[in-house]
């Protein structure tokens, strides 16, 4: 098979595939590199349906190898299998070598005979014409062939490239999918390593620093959506204010009020304010024993003893 160079090579996918030169000049060397990044990674590359390419070293110099599969050898080959191979060696001897039993009798007429030669002459440059028209007919054959076996060669290597590129390309989206995985993993987990320290520094908060009542405290925090359940607390207040007395911290006021929304618990709220294991503290700051949708919950401003 000839040698086909990547401006030939884009010349024929543009006039088999009716699109432009440089499309297809593109299109070729993209093609190229890929197969070229997948060699130097793995070594090999492999096309299902088409074949395999090969990196190899030999001599100190690395090649390319190219393996098709069984069907497309076939298919390239097939416009081949017309010819037979002969042996001819230099050493056959001169007696060896059959002689044209008609020339030799050719060699042996007399002259009157030479009239009836010259028409067997031009029998055999008749048959020699016809069968010379026959060979031509073949060879046209053969080329229409091969021209087929090189427009197939082209449009299987588009082929090549269109699932090269698509695997390459859903490589680069799982990669990005993986790596923003992992990123918001490690966004979670900083979160959680941040409530957590949170929660350490609310065991050691002195909640028990405001003058209102637990009735006052309940009045000011309400009841919540008139029908909507209750979410008890975790603890009963006056077990709550019993973890106070370690605590470092006292209560400065109140930072912040937030509504308790639908389905939300005391401990969901107290996370999501910087309290994730204190929620206690929030729940003695409150005076309440239950949480129901739509109550205002105070969320206490702290400061060190």
């Amino acid at each position: 098979m000839e040698r086909l160079h990547i401006r030939e090579l884009s010349r024929q996918l543009a006039q088999a595939q009716n699109m432009s030169i440089a499309d297809a000049e593109k299109f070729v060397t993209q093609m190229f590199g890929v197969i070229k990044e997948g060699l130097e990674e793995d070594k090999v590359v492999f096309v299902d349906s088409f074949g395999s390419f090969r990196s190899v070293l030999s001599q100190g110099r690395t090649t390319v190898e190219f393996t098709p599969v069984e069907s497309l050898a076939e298919r390239i080959n097939a416009p081949f299998a017309i010819f037979k191979t002969e042996e001819v060696t230099a050493d056959v001897a001169d007696d060896e070598i059959e002689t044209d039993p008609e020339e030799e009798k050719a060699e042996e007429l007399p002259a009157a005979d030479a009239a009836e030669t010259e028409t067997a002459e031009e029998d055999v440059e008749e048959k020699v014409e016809a069968l010379s028209e026959k060979l031509d007919a073949l060879t046209e054959t053969i080329e229409r062939k091969r021209r087929f076996s090189k427009k197939l060669w082209i449009s299987l290597l588009v082929v090549a490239v269109i699932i090269a590129s698509a695997f390459v390309g859903y490589n680069k989206m799982e990669t990005k999918r993986i790596q923003e995985e992992q990123q918001k993993k490690k966004a979670v987990r900083a979160q959680q390593l941040k409530h957590r320290q949170d929660s350490i520094n609310a065991v050691k908060l002195n909640m028990d620093a405001t003058d209102l009542t637990d009735q006052q405290k309940q009045e000011i925090v309400g009841k919540g959506s008139e029908g909507a359940p209750d979410y008890p607390c975790s603890t009963t207040l006056e077990n709550a204010k019993s973890l106070l007395p370690c605590a470092g911290y006292t209560i400065d006021g109140t930072m912040k009020v937030v509504v308790v929304q639908k389905g939300q618990t005391l401990f969901d709220i107290a996370s999501e304010n910087g309290l994730a294991q204190g929620e206690f503290l929030v729940q003695v700051h409150n005076g309440i024993e239950s949480v129901r949708e739509g109550q205002n919950i105070r969320i206490p401003r702290l400061r060190k003893k």
